[in-house]
């Protein structure tokens, strides 16, 4: 863990996150990208009122946080941002009808345009088209444990019915950003007794 940025994290919690509402948990991880350390945790405001940690024990819906796994996949196929989608809403696809948030329709969009504003209608599209299989292994690839709750091939994974936790999607996105490598997130380096390494990660 780093000094600095655990306060940061603690800071950005306090000052830029929702307020106190009744039911509400908070949990934030940070990953070095490079290496899986974990640097910075908040798992909740007060350890001894609540010794469930939010940040590596609770899970929660991913919501749109998982998009990404699937615009990795079709970046694999060859589907680029620039290709053009239907962003409609609602709509109907594959037996599932959806909507967009507050029911925004957007019509004919690019991938990008659609991934900027989380276009719901466009990313189970693409889930279909790319094979729902492929949108959850890129998910797997990049770090999320093939047993997360409610992660499934299903053209709505890619809405977020999975419920991993803060450090599973830390250590996700931190794929992304190591090039593509995946390290699994870690909050022990090693353990040593009398001068002797008996552990390391």
């Amino acid at each position: 863990f780093d000094k600095n940025a655990q306060r940061d994290a603690v800071n950005a919690v306090e000052t830029s996150g929702p307020g106190p509402e009744k039911g509400l948990r908070i949990g934030l991880t940070s990953v070095d990208a490079q290496t899986g350390e974990v640097v910075a945790m908040y798992g909740g405001a007060n350890y001894l009122k609540n010794q469930y940690s939010n940040a590596d024990q609770a899970t929660a819906l991913a919501g749109s946080t998982f998009k990404p796994f699937a615009l990795a996949a079709a970046t694999e196929q060859g589907i680029g941002l620039d290709s053009y989608w239907d962003g409609s809403s609602p709509r109907t696809i594959q037996g599932y009808t959806l909507q967009n948030e507050d029911n925004a329709s957007y019509g004919t969009i690019s991938l990008l345009s659609a991934t900027e504003n989380s276009v719901n209608t466009v990313y189970v599209d693409l889930a279909t088209q790319l094979g729902t299989d492929n949108g959850m292994n890129a998910a797997v690839r990049a770090g999320v444990p093939q047993d997360t709750v409610g992660l499934k091939a299903d053209p709505t994974t890619v809405l977020g019915t999975a419920s991993p936790t803060t450090e599973v999607m830390a250590g996700a996105y931190a794929t992304f950003a190591n090039g593509g490598k995946q390290i699994k997130p870690t909050t022990i380096k090693e353990i040593s007794r009398d001068g002797k390494v008996e552990y390391t990660d």
